[in-house]
């Protein structure tokens, strides 16, 4: 799979998640559950720390693979 494909993702995720939390939530009805804003703030720095947790060792690899001999 290598290690662009996960930088990539976890990179974006990341950044959709930092949109997320410049738009400033208010909170949301979701699946008929409706979210404050404290677990809503909860569920998007969960989803960034899934998106920083997939890049970093991905850059890591690649650090190690593309370092001279």
């Amino acid at each position: 799979m290598g290690y662009r494909r996960p930088i990539l993702a976890g990179t974006l995720l990341v950044g959709v998640c930092l949109a997320g939390l410049a738009l400033q939530p208010r909170g949301i009805s979701l699946f008929g559950v409706v979210l404050g804003v404290t677990p809503l703030l909860y569920l998007i720095i969960a989803f960034c720390g899934v998106g920083h947790g997939m890049a970093t060792p991905a850059a890591n690899n690649a650090c190690i693979e593309l370092m001279p001999d």
